[in-house]
């Protein structure tokens, strides 16, 4: 990784740690709501198939990472540390075809109510 990647990683995860637990669990549900929408990509149109199979896996992996994330957090239960969290989206999405800091960007808006 570069070093401006690697500052880019540890801004987020700094931001990340840095939002009340309220806003913190509602970006986890928006980041999940943005894969599923980006997995849709994968499915052939007006057919049951998939024309990206492996992206879809990797998008439901990632999809469940966020929402285990999002309900250890509602239970107020410990998740990964905020670093590992930012790296997981960082190698995952691109995998699904996903930006990684469209993901994150949406767990890091914090103005939601």
């Amino acid at each position: 990784m570069s070093n401006s990647n690697d500052s880019s990683l540890k801004s987020a995860a700094q931001r990340l740690g840095s939002l009340p637990a309220g806003a913190r669990l509602k970006g986890f549900i928006r980041a999940a709501y943005f894969v599923t929408m980006a997995a849709r990509d994968s499915y052939e149109v007006g057919t049951n198939g998939l024309r990206n199979p492996e992206r879809l896996r990797v998008a439901n992996e990632l999809l469940h990472r966020l929402l285990g994330i999002a309900a250890a957090s509602a239970e107020g239960q410990s998740t990964y540390p905020d670093d590992v969290i930012v790296e997981i989206i960082h190698e995952m999405a691109p995998n699904a075809g996903i930006d990684p800091q469209e993901v994150i960007s949406r767990v890091l808006v914090s103005d939601v109510n």
